[in-house]
């Protein structure tokens, strides 16, 4: 079961959470397990529906300028076109 305790649920804004391109399967599983730990449905961030799936390729394995920019692109999609 993921661990959820170092999550301050009081102060976050979004929760961003990875997918695994090349293993599919996988992923969602792991995803599915995350959500259905007892703690999550209790998250605020959660329940304002402010929860968003990244692609792992690029938050975490592309260290380079390319992957710097579509982090931003992600960022900007989710945080701040919302408000516009």
């Amino acid at each position: 079961m993921p661990r959820l305790a170092g999550v301050n649920a009081s102060s976050c804004k979004a929760v961003f959470h990875d997918l695994l391109p090349s293993s599919e399967n996988c992923s969602l599983e792991r995803g599915l397990v995350l959500q259905q730990h007892p703690l999550w449905s209790k998250l605020d961030v959660v329940q304002r529906g402010k929860v968003y799936t990244v692609n792992y390729n690029v938050w975490v394995a592309q260290r380079n300028i390319g992957g710097a920019n579509r982090i931003l692109d992600d960022l900007f999609k989710y945080l701040v076109e919302e408000n516009i």
